[in-house]
């Protein structure tokens, strides 16, 4: 089935999405998984077609999703259109155009994971949406 948007996480050494798979439709990529050296979620093909955002270029490139198509050279470091954090504060673009492909890598930022848990919840309880959960 083809989709326009994915999300996607994984531990698996061998969790490979191809682009093909996702289908000719698909304009969002979310992902996170790839967290050391070798290990990646998301083809080249679909990273070299994609307008890239990360949470830190340098963390991404050295042992997250983007490792292996930059050594591979289907990237370079400067294929990254930015950090989520330059586009939350305006500092640069997100997605350009409705056809646009973007993917985002997540390689985890503890202060920026609680950051965007706490906004999600303060939305979430202005909107009274979701369900309390006593633990």
């Amino acid at each position: 089935a083809e989709t326009d948007h994915a999300a996607e996480a994984d531990l698996l050494d061998d969790g490979l999405v191809v682009g093909r798979d996702l289908g000719d439709e698909l304009v969002g990529c979310a992902r996170v998984g790839a967290d050391m050296e070798g290990k990646q979620e998301v083809d080249s093909k679909t990273h070299a077609r994609a307008r890239l955002f990360v949470d830190d270029r340098a963390q991404s490139v050295a042992s997250g999703e983007l490792e292996v198509p930059v050594k591979q050279g289907a990237i370079t470091p400067e294929h990254i259109a930015a950090e989520l954090g330059e586009v939350i504060a305006g500092k640069a673009q997100g997605r350009t155009s409705q056809d646009q492909v973007t993917v985002f890598d997540t390689s985890g930022i503890a202060a920026q994971d609680l950051a965007a848990s706490r906004m999600a919840y303060d939305r979430a309880v202005e909107r009274a949406m979701g369900t309390v959960v006593e633990l």
